[in-house]
Formats: C-alpha cells, structure tokens, sequence
C-alpha cells in the first residue's frame, strides 16, 4: 500500500500487519531527518536521571504524534501545538511509564512463580515415569515417546509463560499514544485507554513486534560487530583504557537506538490510527485529535 500524506481515503480500509509496517517504514524514511534529531536529542537526555527520562519519554511519544499527523493532515500549526502540549504532560509520561513497569513485572513474576510450580509439579510426577526401572518395562518406541512427551510439555508450558508475558506487553505497547494525541488523558486513564484499544490485537501487534525486530535486526548486528571491532582494536595495539572503551560502546548503542527509536514510534502511530478507525471510525474517532 503507497503512503501519501493525507488522503484520508486512501487509508479507509483496514490494514494488515504488512500495510502497517510498510506504512510506518515510508514514513520513518520520508521523515527520517527530523525524527532522527528529536531521536537524538531524547536518547541524549536519558544521560540526566528523572527529568531527563521523562524528556526521553515525551520526545519519543513527540515522535509519534507527529507520524500520526502525517497520516491524519495536520497541519503545522496543530502540530506545534501538539508540541507545546507534549511538553506540559512530561510528568503525564514518566508516571505512566512508572505504572507500565511496576503492572509488567508484578505480572511477570506472578507468571513466573506459577510457572515454576506447575513445572516442578509436572516434572516430580512424570519423573516416576521416567525412572530407569519404569523405562526398562517399556519397549524402545514407548520410553522414547514417553521422554519426548515429557520434553514438549516442559518447552509447552515455557512458551505459554513467555506468550502470555507478550500479551501483557502487547495490551500496553500504544500507552504513550493516548497521551500523545488525546485531551484530558491522565496516566492512569491512558493505561485503561490502550488495554481497552488493543482488546482482540495481542496477537497482530505481537507478529508486528516480530516482524519489526528482524528489520531492524541488521543494524543491531552492524552495531555489535563495530563495536567487537573497537575492542578487538583495543587488545590488539594493547590499549587498556576502559573507560574509553566503555564511552565507545555507549556512544555507539545509544546512536544505533537513534535510529532505530523512530521506526518503533511510527509504527505505533500507524498502529494506534489503524485500531481507532477500526473501533471507532476516522470521522467519530479522530474528532478529539488536537
């Protein structure tokens, strides 16, 4: 599907998980300039704790207002706008944010707590199957199929764990755009906002997750292997100096984040603007845009 800035009916059908991908990726290339700076500058601001993280946050939902305008036509003024309202909610997006992490990883270690015992519950009982004694009784083709069934229940039960910790993920990955776009939006409001948005898409924006991850995935490998060859540089002249070296390896992820920071923001945008017109239409849902 070929993006052009803003023709609504060019976007009137739903998108699929490729549209959406294709359409964040021209508009993270068309914009590539001007996301990038602001990309820059927020990863910079994460170097000064708490102001700097929310500085972070609000520039990198900035990010994403801004893509989502380029699919609603907003115009310069309303952008702008948008930009003097993101700035006064940066307290809006670190408390959030602080909300997000403190549900995740409770979620996560309740899952994981009840992981584990449903694992040691499984393997105390089906280790007396797997006693030498009990396998001897058995032909070959039982004990083995009796071993395999074993292993797939253990790896089944490790996959239910790690999809269901996807979908937590995935019911939250839109929270900085309510924010971002909507008015009169708490923290607490934006959470409830992107649970209730995302009901019925966990497993479409986790294959959008997927697919993104192995797009960006070459210049992640790019960034490992410049800086394996700093430090294989480094050994080689017999250069210790760790802080140099740590300094380099800093510089080079946070520049490699950069780049990448504005593709996730677009499409969330694209995400988020495909999940209203489903759910709410473009003429109702976009009419408390700024």
């Amino acid at each position: 599907m070929k993006y052009t800035r803003l023709n609504h009916q060019n976007y009137l059908r739903l998108l699929s998980v490729g549209d959406i991908i294709t359409i964040a990726l021209q508009i993270y290339l068309n914009k590539l300039k001007s996301y990038f700076s602001l990309s820059l500058i927020a990863h910079i601001w994460l170097i000064i704790p708490v102001y700097g993280w929310a500085k972070f946050l609000a520039l990198s939902a900035l990010i994403s207002r801004l893509a989502f305008g380029e699919l609603i036509g907003e115009t310069a003024e309303k952008s702008l706008l948008g930009k003097q309202k993101i700035n006064q909610r940066l307290g809006n997006f670190l408390f959030a944010n602080f909300l997000l992490v403190t549900i995740v990883i409770s979620v996560t270690f309740c899952l994981f707590l009840l992981t584990v015992l449903i694992l040691v519950i499984f393997l105390q009982a089906s280790s007396r199957l797997l006693e030498p004694s009990v396998l001897d009784k058995l032909n070959k083709s039982l004990a083995f199929v009796a071993i395999i069934t074993v292993l797939l229940v253990t790896f089944a039960i490790l996959f239910i764990f790690l999809l269901l910790i996807g979908i937590i993920y995935s019911r939250f990955f839109i929270v900085d755009l309510p924010l971002a776009i909507e008015d009169n939006m708490s923290p607490c409001k934006a959470l409830s906002r992107t649970w209730n948005l995302t009901n019925g898409f966990e497993f479409s924006v986790q294959w959008l997750l997927a697919i993104a991850f192995l797009i960006t995935l070459p210049i992640q490998i790019i960034d490992q292997i410049i800086i394996e060859f700093f430090d294989w540089s480094f050994n080689y002249f017999k250069y210790n100096n760790s802080f140099l070296e740590t300094g380099i390896a800093i510089g080079f992820l946070l520049l490699t984040n950069a780049i990448i920071m504005p593709f996730w923001q677009a499409i969330k945008a694209v995400l988020y603007y495909d999940i209203r017109n489903r759910r709410e239409g473009l003429g109702l849902g976009l009419k408390d845009s700024d």
